[in-house]
This record gives structure tokens, C-alpha cells and sequence, in this order.
């Protein structure tokens, strides 16, 4: 099995910069519509909704427009990167919502976006 992409929402636009190009070093692929017939149909929203393609290396993200923040859930997606300490200190520098917490042999990293979602950081 291969993981094809992720889908995000996304409520704060500048957040597709800010945080998936500036800090998690993401490159947009492409923009389109997705039309409020195939919203309604897939997900059960009738609405007309702009979707960003973005990608680092194989991984990719579609991050859907939305109109407001989600709610406390226990979703996230695990990224893993050379150097997981200095992507957390730039999102921290940033402002956003970071979560450092020591575990018996180890520490966990955690970095939020504006919108909510929550993405775990791991080292290769």
C-alpha cells in the first residue's frame, strides 16, 4: 500500500504560505474547484470549494478552503524530516502553536496551523 495524499482543511488562507510553504518547505502543484455538485455528492457539502495541491518530495496535501477552524479531535498527520527541532523552533517562531512533551526515552513534537490541524514530527 502507498498513501496517495492527505486532505486537510483549511480555514485561514495565509496559512498556505505561512505554514506549508515557509515552514513545512511545501510546493504548490496546482488550485482548482472543486464544483458544489462533486462537494455534495463526496462529502456532503453543497459548496463550491477552492482546493490547493502542494507537495514536498512524495508527499503530497490537498488543502481544502473552508469557512471556519475544526474542532478538537485526535487527528494528525506524522511527518518526518532531517532535522525535526529546527522546523519546530521556525513554526514556534512563527507564532504558532507548538507541544513539546518528554516520554520515558524520548520527546514528542507537535506543530498546529491556524486551522487546527495537528502534525507530529519525527526524525528519518
Amino acid at each position: 500500500m502507498k498513501l496517495e495524499h492527505t486532505a486537510l482543511s483549511i480555514s485561514k488562507p495565509e496559512d498556505i504560505k505561512d505554514f506549508y510553504q515557509d515552514i513545512l518547505g511545501m510546493e504548490r502543484v496546482k488550485e482548482f474547484t472543486l464544483s458544489d455538485s462533486m462537494a455534495n455528492d463526496i462529502f456532503g457539502i453543497p459548496k463550491d470549494t477552492t482546493v490547493f495541491l502542494y507537495r514536498s518530495g512524495q508527499t503530497f496535501f490537498e488543502l481544502f478552503l473552508i469557512d471556519r477552524p475544526q474542532r478538537h479531535n485526535f487527528n494528525h498527520t506524522c511527518l518526518a524530516f532531517d532535522d525535526k527541532k529546527s522546523i519546530f523552533h521556525k513554526a514556534q517562531q512563527k507564532g504558532y502553536n507548538t507541544i513539546r512533551k518528554q516520554k520515558e526515552h524520548s520527546e514528542l513534537f507537535f506543530i498546529q496551523d491556524n486551522s487546527g490541524n495537528l502534525f507530529e514530527l519525527k526524525d528519518k
